[in-house]
């Protein structure tokens, strides 16, 4: 028998104050008038935004189209923004809401266990004490609260991966996600850059003019993409302040076009061929205007464009030709002191070893694991496998427990931002269903679950992410794990209104029933 009631509104816990946290908090409130809290590991809100201050950090999606809808910001200075102003967005939402009362900083979420008898999930926490270079921490004593409702907001760029090939670096090294050097400090310095994804292209230009020397190591070299970069006058500014439709009608605008680039990516049999031959043009073009012909095999890709993530940027090629700068597509299969030495015996002595390998994306929740009923920890069901969930936002045998941004709702042609929104607004009207019907828990049929991911994994396989080449879109398994199947509008579609018959219901009453 449950005893409690939902006379009271439901205690929440959000893991995590990136995009998904902020939002998820801020509609509760809104919306239900709860007041979650939030557990944050880092020292402030804005999740990967707060984190990573690597030089030239960027987003890929156009600013007005990467924010908050109910918090649009008519002042973004450029078309794609910088770290330092998504930032500041991040800070400015978080004050306006409030949501720095709410926060528990310098803590981290250890595991939330499921407690059958009162409904409700135990979390452990432990107050993080000091961090070092390479993400270790030092932690205080544990706590426990208690909440009826967990939201998973920590996203898929929570632990970055550090192979450990270069533990024994003798040299300087840094990671893009820990960036702790000056750029002063690279001056007349031979660096090393091991990565060619998005943070690889994104800090390149700029450590190039400081450096002596430096080796780009790419293995699979990107896509690259001409990225149109315009500031907004400020004269536009003041028109998008005063007349806020035609903001939104500017953000409607971005979503559009950005929504027709999944067609690239479903049909790519029939557009993929175009797509990759334009990009050819494009790369090779700059290329050979720069005098670099023989960089063609070696920075153009053969894999179909959008297999990993295209990137976007007006000086990385530019950057790879000058004279100072080296490419190499070899793997480094030995570190000796200094010396980066390739498969093919190609050496290399550096300074600096700047590590752009990214994050554990397949470590979908961090530093963090859930125990559900029959204590199943979700990490151990999840690891190697296809993460069997429905819509990426609730798991069967885990009551009261959603996901925001986890498996397969990620993007590679538009705003995960608008994911975000759209799960958030589910999630809202399933606890406002849980109050107004007086039910402790939710949890997702078995059945419906394996329904959703039959057909998601069906559609998944049509796709150009699962051509021939290896992403941090799939796990060791091959399943493709991170992204959604189809457009955001597709996803809205099923998900704007919750069927609450996939949903095995506990009432506050004696008994156990289904909806």
């Amino acid at each position: 028998m449950v005893s409690n009631t939902y006379q009271r509104k439901p205690t929440v816990g959000i893991i995590g104050s990136g995009f998904s946290g902020v939002c998820a908090a801020v509609q509760l409130k809104e919306k239900l008038g709860i007041k979650a809290t939030i557990i944050e590991m880092e020292d402030d809100i804005g999740g990967t935004w707060n984190v990573n201050k690597y030089p030239g950090c960027a987003c890929d999606v156009p600013s007005h189209l990467y924010s908050l809808s109910f918090s649009p910001n008519p002042n973004w200075s450029e078309n794609y923004s910088s770290q330092p102003e998504i930032y500041a967005y991040f800070r400015s939402v978080g004050k306006k809401y409030d949501i720095y009362s709410q926060t528990r900083f310098k803590t981290r979420a250890v595991n939330a266990t499921w407690l059958e008898d009162s409904q409700q999930w135990k979390v452990e926490v432990r107050a993080i004490l000091k961090w070092d270079t390479q993400g270790n921490y030092e932690e205080g004593p544990s706590e426990y609260l208690y909440f009826d409702i967990i939201y998973g907001a920590i996203g898929p760029f929570g632990v970055p991966h550090f192979p450990e090939l270069y533990d024994n670096f003798k040299g300087q090294v840094v990671h893009t996600a820990k960036w702790n050097i000056s750029l002063e400090e690279l001056t007349n310095k031979r660096v090393a850059v091991v990565g060619s994804g998005s943070s690889g292209i994104q800090v390149i230009p700029k450590i190039a003019p400081y450096a002596k020397s430096l080796v780009s190591y790419q293995r699979t070299p990107a896509w690259v993409m001409p990225r149109r970069q315009f500031k907004y006058s400020e004269w536009v500014k003041k028109l998008f302040t005063w007349f806020p439709i035609i903001m939104w009608l500017h953000r409607c605008s971005i979503y559009v076009l950005n929504e027709l680039r999944i067609v690239g990516f479903v049909y790519y049999n029939v557009v993929g061929p175009i797509f990759k031959a334009v990009l050819s043009y494009h790369m090779g073009r700059v290329l050979k205007k720069r005098g670099r012909k023989d960089l063609i095999p070696k920075v153009i890709p053969k894999y179909s464009p959008g297999c990993k993530r295209i990137t976007m940027s007006e000086n990385y090629l530019e950057t790879l030709a000058q004279d100072n700068v080296h490419v190499i597509n070899e793997k480094i299969v030995q570190v000796d002191g200094n010396k980066l030495i390739t498969s093919t015996g190609e050496t290399h002595e550096v300074d600096v070893l700047v590590l752009a390998t990214g994050y554990k994306v397949q470590e979908f929740l961090g530093h963090f694991d859930a125990y559900g009923k029959n204590g199943t920890s979700l990490k151990s069901l999840w690891r190697g496998e296809f993460p069997k969930t429905l819509h990426g936002m609730s798991a069967a045998g885990f009551p009261n427990c959603f996901f925001l941004l986890g498996p397969n709702t990620g993007l590679g042609h538009n705003s995960v931002v608008t994911m975000i929104e759209i799960q958030t607004q589910y999630t809202v009207k399933c606890i406002d269903y849980m109050i107004k019907n007086n039910i402790a828990s939710l949890d997702v049929k078995e059945e419906v679950q394996e329904k959703w991911v039959k057909r998601l994994q069906k559609d998944l396989k049509q796709t150009v992410w699962a051509g021939q080449c290896d992403s941090w879109y799939m796990n060791s398994a091959g399943h493709i794990t991170a992204l959604w199947s189809g457009s955001v509008t597709s996803y809205w579609w099923k998900t704007r209104k919750p069927n609450m018959s996939s949903y095995n219901a506990v009432g506050y009453i004696d008994k156990k029933h289904s909806l």
